[in-house]
């Protein structure tokens, strides 16, 4: 026999249903909540009653489904007290005292099971069961609410043919697997080209998005010599400094050399504020007046110039008044944010005879920062031609270095440069193989700012934020890829040559992990690198360079007729995705 009892908030509806097959049936009491709460104390009575009279078993079903939070069913305590049934699971017929009842059973989602000292569906933790999932596959088993999910090691993703994972990166040929191939020249002769070889695989990947900041995009250049001047240094090693006038004062006008569009002239000057270590020049005193002299003086004395000092070196002081000039005029070239001059520290035709950077009136909002950029170059020329006798004509085989070391300067005075970080995301240059170790001087700088920012920071970041990375860099005995070279030889791998430490930085920028090798350890700034990909089919490229390939086909082979110093890797999932 089996009955429904269903109890309304007005009316109670009993209907008895018996089963001819058995000779004792079941009373199932249903309360439903149709508007106003129910008054469920009569049912236990009610079954009482009922098992009583026609002896069927009796159990309670409720739909919590219709009820709210203070109408669910309560439990008591030890004391005796009502409290609450925390169980955020539907339940299934709940017990009574009824001699042939069947044990509570309460049903549960999936992934969660009822413990019974908490008195709710609990989460089952599967990474901790005998047979935990992912673990055979080299994959490591991570607990979530009501799942689990399996993660590869960092620098593997997972198989999809397969279970298990592998590696990101396939640096064996003839074939190579992946989403994107790298091409990268791996010679450190920035002047020899050398062939990628065919790349008609390629296809054309999503476009990468247009990245926008509120900072404009000032070169920062150290101006070339006049070949053939052989000048004379002001100061040598230990020789006594040029005398010097009479000391300055403010208000002091002189003339002075700048560049205007790659020649000289003349400009009248004036002396606008003194520190122990600066002196503010202007040539428009109504632009940088005296107020305004006075906050870049003090903030290039307290905190620029120290901050200079201890991570790359001490500028010079050939004038040997202890100080560092820094004039502000109207530059007529828009781009150019400030300068560097080394005509300055020789005795020659257009020198000013001081240690002196040059920044552009239009740039007063970047003025701090531009003038820690170009007090490297003082130092870096400090110690590079004057200390240690260089060829000062010679700047531009180890230009990406000096630039590299000016933006690694303003990095540590205001953090991340967003700007070079979205040009390199940007560039037609990095797009098409531009060197990291070729200075285009006469051409597009933009993308060597770029690639020289983000390479001093990748090698800062594998370093290990080394206070004295930058400093043994500039006062190494060369001034070229072996300085660098020297570095990573003593802070990060002593086996890795400077052609697959190049290599590995190319693939730090398509892949953006959070930690290890192949990205910048997820800092502020550099989480949203965009590489961009070359579309053509096949590209001549300088010692330094690199492109991205998309690979259609999820695999290429080894292109014919490629350069002996140009590696090929296969990548999956490039860009950070995993």
């Amino acid at each position: 026999m089996h009955s429904d009892v269903r109890f309304y908030p007005y009316f109670l509806l009993l209907l008895f249903f018996f089963d001819h097959k058995g000779s004792k049936g079941t009373l199932t009491i249903e309360t439903l909540r149709k508007g106003e709460p129910v008054k469920r104390a009569f049912v236990p009575l009610l079954c009482s009653l009922c098992t009583a009279a026609v002896g069927l078993s009796c159990y309670e079903s409720v739909d919590l489904s219709t009820m709210g939070a203070d109408e669910a069913p309560q439990k008591k305590d030890a004391e005796g007290e009502e409290k609450p049934d925390t169980s955020t699971q539907p339940a299934s017929p709940v017990d009574t005292d009824a001699p042939d009842s069947e044990p509570l059973s309460i049903d549960c989602e999936s992934g969660y099971r009822y413990d019974d000292s908490q008195e709710r569906c609990a989460d089952i933790d599967e990474c901790t069961q005998p047979s935990a999932p992912c673990i055979e596959d080299g994959m490591t088993c991570i607990n979530e609410p009501g799942g689990y999910r399996c993660e590869c090691p960092l620098g593997t993703y997972p198989s999809g043919g397969s279970p298990g994972c592998v590696g990101r990166i396939d640096f064996d040929g003839p074939t190579y697997s992946g989403d994107v191939l790298l091409v990268s020249n791996e010679s450190t002769d920035a002047l020899q080209n050398q062939y990628s070889g065919a790349l008609d695989f390629s296809s054309p990947p999503p476009p990468a998005p247009v990245l926008r900041s509120g900072e404009r995009l000032w070169l920062q250049p150290v101006m070339l010599m006049p070949r053939g001047t052989s000048p004379r240094p002001l100061l040598r090693p230990a020789a006594a400094p040029v005398p010097p006038p009479a000391p300055p004062r403010v208000g002091d006008r002189r003339e002075m050399f700048v560049v205007d569009t790659g020649e000289l002239k003349t400009i009248t000057a004036t002396l606008q504020y003194i520190t122990r270590d600066c002196e503010i020049w202007s040539e428009s005193t109504h632009i940088v007046n005296r107020i305004r002299a006075r906050g870049y003086a003090e903030e290039i004395t307290d905190v620029i110039l120290p901050l200079i000092t201890q991570h790359f070196g001490h500028p010079s002081d050939v004038d040997g008044n202890g100080k560092v000039a820094v004039l502000f005029y109207d530059m007529f070239e828009d781009n150019i944010g400030g300068y560097f001059n080394p005509m300055d520290t020789f005795d020659m035709p257009g020198s000013n005879n001081m240690d002196i950077i040059y920044v552009n009136n239009d740039a007063l909002g970047w003025a701090e920062s531009i003038v820690t950029h170009e007090l490297q170059h003082l130092v870096y020329h400090n110690r590079n031609i004057l200390l240690e006798g260089g060829d000062p004509e010679e700047y531009l085989p180890d230009m990406w270095i000096n630039e590299g070391l000016s933006l690694a300067a303003q990095h540590l005075y205001q953090g991340a440069q967003l700007s070079w970080i979205q040009m390199y995301a940007q560039s037609d240059g990095v797009q098409n193989g531009h060197s990291l170790l070729y200075w285009d001087y006469y051409g597009d700088p933009y993308p060597n700012y770029a690639l020289s920012y983000l390479f001093f920071q990748y090698l800062r970041i594998r370093a290990g934020d080394e206070p004295g990375l930058f400093r043994r860099i500039s006062e190494h005995a060369h001034n070229d890829h072996r300085a660098v070279e020297a570095v990573i030889h003593e802070l990060i791998d002593p086996g890795m040559s400077f052609g697959r430490f190049m290599t590995e930085f190319r693939l730090a920028l398509l892949l953006s992990e959070p930690e290890g090798p192949y990205g910048f350890s997820s800092e502020k700034g550099f989480e949203g690198i965009t590489p961009p990909f070359y579309l053509g089919d096949g590209v001549s490229m300088r010692g330094g360079g690199a492109v991205n390939v998309s690979l259609p086909t999820g695999h290429a082979e080894h292109p014919a007729g490629s350069g002996e110093d140009v590696v090929f890797v296969g990548v999956f999932e490039p860009r950070g995705g995993r």
